[in-house]
């Protein structure tokens, strides 16, 4: 970050971040409630790609049981008793069939998975037809088509 106000510059030196004028500012969280509506924004607005893979999809969140689950077993998502997520490579994840954490809404389980296993596509029940399942069904199929 930079500035050009002298008091803002003055503080940084203050607070011992250097002399200036640009400054690296470390935080070790974000605030997706609030960065991923500008990020949208900026994308439709301004054409901006906030977030994009220079080597294309590396990494995958995966869904993984938190406990011993049977079917009919509802998966309550992200926060919540049921699953967590544990990041993969893109090419393992996609070996194990592995279901990516961002699909997990409240499906239903059709088979039995324990505590720390991969739950995979084909464990849950998809009831019903949402965005963010038709827009995993595009991504899927724009990276066999090799589109991204």
């Amino acid at each position: 970050m930079t500035s050009g106000k002298e008091e803002v510059l003055h503080e940084m030196e203050y607070l011992k971040m250097g002399k200036g004028p640009n400054f690296v500012l470390f935080r070790p969280y974000h605030l997706t409630s609030l960065e991923t509506p500008l990020s949208v924004a900026g994308a439709y607005f301004y054409n901006e790609q906030t977030i994009a893979p220079w080597k294309g999809l590396v990494a995958e969140t995966v869904t993984i049981a938190k406990k011993d689950l049977q079917p009919g077993d509802r998966l309550d998502g992200i926060g919540g008793f049921t699953v967590y997520g544990k990041i993969m490579t893109a090419s393992e994840a996609k070996s194990h069939h592995a279901l990516p954490i961002g699909l997990v809404q409240a499906q239903t389980l059709t088979r039995s998975v324990k505590a720390g296993e991969i739950i995979t596509y084909d464990a849950v029940e998809q009831t019903e037809n949402s965005v963010i399942w038709e827009l995993r069904k595009l991504q899927d199929q724009a990276i066999l088509t090799g589109d991204l």
